[in-house]
């Protein structure tokens, strides 16, 4: 089954080349992570990644307008209509400008709040990450259509580009001595180099002539926009909000520790990003030509446990050892941490891969459900916050819980599915 269906419909290529592609990005990422662990020590260490969390999570507009781009860029592309993508692009690039700019003037004006609430030591790092955020809000315009139009060698040029810039100005930067705010200048010149391989990936539609959609499609885009954004938004908050309220709630020290396990432990949920990023425009592909999806999915699903077990049952085993091989003997007390929180991870990236099947098909029903799990996980993580191993256990049983609820919702579903 699995050997037909990714190559009869164009899935081992596109696979390989973004699974390699994560691969080598993910491992600059770590690596970035790793390095900075040892320079910066858990207390500063752990600011970064307070920072790095609040980056991430209102960067939300980057995912959502990613997301819709892809999506509708598939469906012009399946309706051969190309002057649409190029009017689409046009379109939500101002779009995109307009929400970096409100953004980046959130961001300054919750500057006193932020400085309190996460202790920072400097204010210094909050401007550099307002620079950072209207960079990634913008690049989803040259990375979605990308995507979309299935052009997944340079989708993974983009995913290594970034990482790979975060990775050798952070080190130069914090070896010159600036800190937290070198690694976040690390972090923002990486996301500048990606978001212009992005929109060199698209220049051949930047320059075509723009023909306008449709006001029935054009409705049906602004509707979209709503569902991606309730998605994404949760998302967010799902998988970066633990290390904030860690921040929050843990002393310094315990908090740093909290922060490796977790870095570590989102190894196992980005080594599944090769498969969602192929299967969001394969599966809205086949939806707008009247399809069967879910045979897809329960491929993807399966390829993404044979993925992510591997690297979690090394945590679960062997999590001194790889705490000491990576960050040294400081941080070999997050070992049990490490250990739920990659088993945990297993569970979050079968969920990230029922979300974008839900986006490829415009389900709100999805939208729901991961609405609920989100409110869920905030909840226990508030309630029970004693240890990080407390709450490593909380976010265990949040991914477990929503991915199988989305895992049974697709199979009820897929009964009454006609095509």
């Amino acid at each position: 089954m699995l050997k037909n269906l990714f190559s009869l419909e164009g899935m081992a290529r596109p696979t390989v080349i973004m699974f390699v592609a994560t691969l080598v990005g993910g491992g600059c990422d770590y690596l970035f992570q790793i390095v900075m662990g040892r320079n910066l020590g858990p207390e500063s260490y752990s600011e970064l990644n307070a920072l790095l969390s609040i980056f991430y999570i209102v960067s939300v507009p980057t995912q959502t307008i990613g997301t819709f781009l892809a999506r509708y860029t598939s469906r012009l592309k399946a309706e051969e209509n190309h002057g649409g993508i190029a009017w689409l692009m046009r379109k939500t690039l101002v779009f995109a400008l307009l929400i970096a700019l409100l953004v980046a003037l959130g961001l300054v004006l919750a500057l006193p709040q932020l400085s309190r609430f996460i202790s920072l030591t400097s204010t210094l790092p909050v401007f550099i990450l307002m620079i950072g955020v209207l960079i990634v809000i913008i690049s989803p315009v040259g990375y979605g259509p990308t995507q979309g139009l299935q052009r997944f060698h340079l989708s993974g040029a983009f995913g290594v580009t970034g990482p790979m810039g975060k990775l050798v100005f952070g080190l130069l930067l914090t070896g010159a001595g600036f800190g937290v705010a070198g690694a976040l200048g690390g972090v923002v010149i990486g996301s500048f180099l990606a978001m212009t391989v992005g929109f060199v990936a698209v220049r051949d539609y930047l320059q075509r002539p723009a023909i306008r959609v449709s006001k029935n499609e054009s409705s049906s885009m602004k509707r979209y926009v709503l569902t991606v954004t309730a998605g994404i938004v949760g998302w967010a908050i799902l998988i970066n909000v633990d290390i904030f309220l860690a921040r929050q709630y843990l002393p310094p020290y315990e908090a740093g520790l909290y922060s490796v396990a977790s870095i570590l432990g989102k190894v196992v949920f980005f080594l599944s990003g090769g498969v969602c990023s192929v299967l969001l425009p394969k599966v809205s592909d086949f939806h707008a030509r009247k399809k069967r999806t879910v045979d897809m999915v329960r491929v993807a699903a399966l390829l993404t446990l044979a993925i992510t077990t591997v690297v979690a049952a090394a945590y679960l085993l062997f999590p001194v050892p790889i705490l000491n091989f990576l960050y040294g003997g400081i941080y070999v007390d997050a070992a049990p941490t490490l250990s739920i929180l990659g088993l945990a991870m297993v569970f979050f990236s079968l969920s990230g891969l029922f979300l974008n099947y839900g986006l490829a098909i415009a389900s709100r029903a999805y939208i729901l459900i991961f609405s609920a799990f989100t409110l869920l996980q905030v909840a226990l993580i508030m309630t029970f916050h004693n240890s990080a191993l407390q709450i490593a256990f909380d976010l265990l049983a949040t991914g477990t819980g929503l991915a199988a609820v989305c895992w049974l919702y697709m199979e009820i579903r897929s009964r009454a599915e006609r095509f």
